[in-house]
């Protein structure tokens, strides 16, 4: 019996212990495509994803995740502003997690696949956070045990190693005053102009 079935079937304990040990290893990853600095006002989503390798086979994908979303900073430089866990099954419940100061705590759910993260990344989840104040922040996925009791569960493979790369660091730096930019504009101006008259 897949532990998978167990879990369904409310017998979490007794499905760990009948399941086979691998060695199965997942990776956790978190990424943004906005760069490294933003300005203030800015929104930055940050995308959690997991591979599977060393697994038993081709139905031994993530079941489960229990995940803390992590911002590590000094103040306050960006907040929160949804959480997104796009594949999950809505049959096994879960939750986008609990606003913490840390972060966000608690975000899990499960899937009806066998294949989730084998071949090719899955997105466990996304954080789309608003900049609305200077400095900067790493913005990372850490291991949660509630309520899940195990950060990633797998259909098959009952203790899978699990590894987390730390993610992106952000800058938020002030939007350029108006002023600032007209002067610039002027300056830029001057300068194109005094070639055309040194040519002619």
């Amino acid at each position: 019996m897949h532990i998978k079935q167990s879990i369904f079937c409310g017998l979490l304990a007794i499905g760990a212990l009948t399941a086979t040990s691998g060695a199965a290893v997942v990776q956790i990853t978190s990424t943004t495509a906005q760069g490294p600095t933003v300005h203030i006002g800015d929104m930055v989503t940050v995308t959690v994803a997991a591979s599977v390798s060393g697994e038993q086979d081709g139905t031994d994908g993530i079941f489960t995740f229990d995940q803390n979303f992590i911002v590590a900073s000094s103040g306050s430089p960006f907040e929160i502003v949804s959480v997104n866990r796009p594949g999950v099954d809505a049959l096994y419940g879960g939750s986008d997690g609990t606003a913490s100061s840390t972060g966000v705590d608690a975000i899990y759910g499960a899937y009806d696949g066998e294949s989730e993260g084998i071949g090719s990344p899955v997105t466990l989840y996304t954080v789309t956070l608003e900049a609305v104040g200077l400095g900067s922040a790493t913005l990372s996925s850490g291991p949660s045990v509630t309520p899940e009791g195990t950060d990633i569960l797998l259909n098959e493979s009952s203790s899978p190693s699990v590894g987390y790369l730390i993610g992106p660091t952000v800058q938020v730096v002030a939007v350029p005053e108006p002023g600032a930019m007209v002067g610039m504009m002027g300056m830029a101006g001057c300068v194109i102009g005094s070639r055309k008259r040194r040519v002619g």
